[in-house]
């Protein structure tokens, strides 16, 4: 997953969405974060 977030996150936007307002970008925060958090925590239970 964190492969993919980072390959994904280095290729350029093909066009412009506007703006993200500042909701918008802690709510993506929370859900990476939070993807990230499940995929740390099911690793150590491995």
């Amino acid at each position: 997953m964190r492969c993919f977030t980072v390959e994904f996150l280095r290729q350029p936007v093909p066009f412009d969405s506007g703006p993200l307002d500042d909701e918008e970008t802690a709510r993506a925060a929370d859900e990476m974060f939070a993807l990230l958090d499940a995929e740390e925590n099911e690793a150590k239970t491995r």
